[in-house]
């Protein structure tokens, strides 16, 4: 079979791979059709984050088709030619972590082999079976859509809040959408590229501003009746949007970080006025499989997913997708793994 590598001069290419098998009575094989880039990988080939990956594959949002069951995976509700997606990430189940409901900080957390491949088998507990009607192409974004949603429930609560998020990329926009479902009274969207600001609009932003034309810190307080934003969340990975953005926040407010972000990058806060202000700075890693994977496959159902498609390619084209992820012109981009 063919799956995506990645070597270690940082080169993508496909590499023709042993095809997996059902060894445990809890495995499920999948016909794996589409994969989605997403910033990890990216990170990865580019080098600004250490890469696990090297002389493996590469990959780790996909969807696809049930072909193999083992005998014991039934009862997780699994059959032969179901549409589902997948949870990259094991956890060990026994760590203090894993134990006090934060598996996806476990301190034995590891990866499977790469997803990017026309064949993968995972664990029953790792694959979420989507709906029936949904489009592969559409199921690819599931992962996203929990990691997503784990950050959303990292806020005690969002109805009645003003919200900004910085970047509207797949991540930004799908935070747009969930922030809406949560009951934010205001949701504005900063970002750079004309296409992108234009999505947001029709996927329900309140406002959306150019970073580039416009100084936020002198329009905020048009916003929000110079209170500041309660919640801004930065989901666009550019570290000088940051500067100067806790003076957006209002008194009690929360700064969100749900980005990849270079090792070397640190913020400066003030601490004087993160006295005053009562603020709080988080960020939002991966998502736990107790709470997010039961519903993430039926949230789905109530979000705008093809606009966050920005275009699909050929397996054998994984250069040029990387290349397209690059421009930053794209939103989620998508291998078909079945060309």
């Amino acid at each position: 079979m063919r799956s995506i590598r990645l070597d270690n001069s940082r080169q993508v290419y496909v590499a023709k791979t042993d095809e997996p098998s059902v060894r445990h009575p809890d495995d499920v094989k999948i016909r794996v059709h589409y994969g989605a880039i997403n910033p990890d990988d990216y990170a990865m080939v580019n080098g600004t984050l250490r890469s696990h990956y090297y002389d493996r594959g590469l990959g780790h949002e996909i969807s696809g088709e049930i072909v193999k069951l083992g005998p014991e995976a039934a009862q997780y509700g699994l059959a032969i030619g179901d549409a589902v997606s997948a949870v990259p990430f094991t956890s060990c189940g026994m760590c203090i972590n894993c134990r006090s409901g934060k598996e996806h900080l476990c301190l034995e957390s590891g990866s499977v082999n790469g997803l990017f491949s026309e064949y993968i088998v995972l664990k029953s507990t790792q694959v979420c079976k989507l709906p029936a009607s949904m489009d592969l192409r559409e199921g690819a974004l599931f992962w996203l859509t929990m990691t997503c949603a784990h950050c959303m429930e990292s806020f005690p609560h969002t109805t009645g809040q003003s919200i900004l998020i910085l970047g509207g990329g797949s991540a930004g926009l799908m935070l747009l959408q969930l922030a809406r479902l949560h009951g934010a009274c205001l949701v504005i969207v900063s970002e750079p590229i004309k296409g992108k600001r234009a999505l947001a609009r029709k996927l329900g932003a309140t406002k959306v501003v150019d970073p580039g034309s416009n100084d936020l810190h002198q329009l905020f307080s048009m916003y929000t009746e110079d209170c500041g934003f309660d919640i801004i969340i930065d989901a666009s990975g550019n570290f000088n949007a940051l500067r100067g953005v806790t003076g957006m926040l209002a008194r009690g407010g929360t700064l969100m970080l749900f980005s990849m972000y270079d090792a070397q990058q640190e913020l400066n806060i003030n601490l004087s006025e993160m006295y005053f202000l009562e603020y709080t700075v988080k960020s939002s890693f991966s998502a736990k499989n107790s709470s997010s994977l039961g519903y993430a496959g039926r949230l789905m159902g109530a979000l705008q997913l093809t606009p966050l498609i920005g275009g699909v390619y050929a397996m054998g084209e994984i250069e040029q997708a990387m290349a397209a992820y690059t421009s930053q012109q794209y939103t989620r981009i998508l291998l078909d793994m079945t060309r």
